[in-house]
C-alpha cells in the first residue's frame, strides 16, 4: 500500500513532468550525474541489449544512453505516470507506470538497470531491491545512483527527517548484500563533493 508521504512524492512528480527537462537542475546537476552514470555503464557493461531505468522521470538519461547502447532495447518505470507519459514520446524508449516493488518485466530479462537520484524515493527498498535481482540476468549490472550519507552530511538528513531514505555507504552494501547482489564497487560523481555515488552491483 503506497503510503501518504508516497503519494505525495508521486503527485508532485506528476505536476513536474511537462516542465520537468526545463528546470535548472538539468544543467547543474543532472547532467553531471548521468554523464558520469554513462561513462560508469561504459565500463561496466559496454555489450548490454537491454537496458532499464528504474524511476526513469522524462526519460532524458535512457535518451543520452542511446548513444551508447545504440541497438539495445531502452525501457523505463516511474511511478508518476506524468512522468512515464513525456519518456515514452522520446525515439525508441518503452516506458511504463509502475514501482521498484512491483516491476513490470521478466524474471532475468534485463541486461544493464539503471537507477538515478531515485532510490530514495522508493517505498520499500528492500522490496525494490529484490525485484532488481530478480529481473537481472546472472551476469547482468544494477548502477544505483543518490546521495550517499558522508559524515559531513549525516547532519542534514537527521534534521530533515530522512535518514530511513539516505544510507551509508557500507548500509547500502548491507542491504544489496541481503537482496542477492554484490557491490562490486562504488565512485563519487565529480563537482559534488563526494554526496552523490555510482554504486555497481552485480547478482550473486
Amino acid at each position: 500500500m503506497t503510503s501518504r508521504r508516497d503519494q505525495r512524492d508521486i503527485a508532485r512528480f506528476d505536476a513536474w513532468s511537462e516542465r520537468y527537462d526545463r528546470s535548472w537542475l538539468q544543467r547543474a546537476f543532472f547532467g553531471p550525474v548521468h554523464a558520469h552514470v554513462i561513462a560508469v555503464a561504459n565500463q561496466a557493461a559496454p555489450q548490454a541489449r537491454t537496458v532499464l531505468d528504474v524511476g526513469c522521470g522524462t526519460g532524458l538519461l535512457l535518451e543520452r544512453l542511446g548513444q551508447a547502447y545504440p541497438t539495445a532495447r531502452r525501457a523505463g518505470v516511474d511511478a508518476a505516470p506524468g512522468m512515464a507519459f513525456v519518456a515514452a514520446r522520446r525515439h525508441r524508449i518503452a516506458a511504463l507506470v509502475g514501482a521498484a516493488e512491483q516491476l513490470p518485466f521478466r524474471t532475468g530479462s534485463v541486461e544493464l538497470l539503471v537507477s538515478t537520484i531515485s532510490f530514495h524515493h522508493w517505498g520499500d527498498q528492500r522490496r525494490g531491491l529484490a525485484e532488481v535481482r530478480r529481473v537481472l540476468i546472472p551476469s547482468g549490472h544494477l548502477l544505483l545512483t543518490d546521495p550517499i550519507v558522508t559524515s559531513w552530511l549525516r547532519p542534514f538528513y537527521t534534521i530533515g527527517r530522512a535518514r530511513d531514505r539516505f544510507h551509508t555507504g557500507a548500509e547500502l552494501d548491507a542491504m544489496l548484500g541481503d537482496a542477492g547482489l554484490h557491490a562490486r564497487r562504488r565512485s563519487t560523481v565529480p563537482g559534488m563533493w563526494g554526496a552523490v555515488a555510482v554504486t555497481v552491483a552485480v547478482p550473486v
